[in-house]
């Protein structure tokens, strides 16, 4: 049986309560959601991440905000990688989010 609310949702609701928090700074929240439930965290391999990477590439994407540090990947090499990209296109990721 399918929840209804999981823990995908719990974390959206989070991130999108921070953003609105920060409104004021002139952000905003974008629909697209870059989940990639049931897929391990410990392979770059990932629809939701690639999609995520590919906007940031054609400037849809100025910001990343994430529930934890450890929702974009496990491994500490591939984080490098994701922020060495984020650098490249100016992708605001040196924020503490919670």
């Amino acid at each position: 049986m399918a929840q209804d609310f999981n823990s995908f949702d719990a974390q959206q609701e989070a991130c999108e309560a921070y953003i609105a928090s920060r409104r004021h700074e002139g952000g905003h929240l974008i629909r697209a959601r870059y989940d990639d439930g049931g897929i391990s965290g410990g392979t770059m391999e990932r629809p939701g991440l690639q999609r995520l990477l590919a906007d940031i590439e054609a400037r849809k994407v100025d910001a990343v905000v994430v529930y934890k540090a450890n929702r974009p990947t496990r491994s500490l090499a591939d984080f490098a990688r994701i922020v060495k990209r984020f650098d490249a296109h100016a992708v605001n990721a040196g924020r503490r989010y919670r």
